[in-house]
């Protein structure tokens, strides 16, 4: 744990998950120090990684959902539901019903702000957690469950 360090689980370019196949990633887990280190859960382009979708911790009180697109700046939102050290169930879905849109949930609850659709990433999509400390001290995230799943 020196300053700045992070560590991530991504799927290794598999590259294979679309928008177009209505895209689901859960994660059950639990933030060891939130005031202290950034908890993501991503989608993110694998070709580039230059496009991505996350809910992410970053020090302030909420959950925050994020999302960007080569070219443009990063959109983040406020999910309005506290960060604590409990375990929780994240989720994003990704759907193109109407428009290309993202939704997200915090214990089987939709967020405020959901669903998203400003710079929505499509194709060539991984999922990823990551964990980036900004103190010195090593942070943990205890994880129960991970699915990834789409529409065939």
């Amino acid at each position: 744990g020196d300053d700045n360090d992070f560590w991530y689980i991504h799927w290794g370019n598999i590259l294979s998950l679309s928008l177009a196949n209505h895209i689901a990633v859960e994660i059950k887990a639990k933030a060891g120090d939130p005031d202290n280190a950034y908890y993501y859960l991503y989608l993110i382009e694998g070709a580039t990684g230059n496009n991505w979708i996350t809910l992410r911790t970053d020090g302030t009180a909420n959950w925050k959902l994020v999302s960007r697109k080569a070219g443009s700046t990063s959109s983040t939102l406020d999910t309005g539901i506290a960060v604590t050290t409990d375990y929780v169930i994240l989720r994003i879905e990704l759907h193109t019903h109407g428009s290309d849109h993202a939704h997200f949930y915090i214990d089987n609850v939709e967020t405020a702000n959901s669903p998203h659709s400003t710079d929505i990433p499509a194709s060539y999509l991984e999922p990823r957690l990551q964990v980036y400390n900004y103190e010195a001290q090593v942070n943990t995230f205890d994880i129960d469950y991970i699915t990834v799943k789409q529409d065939r």
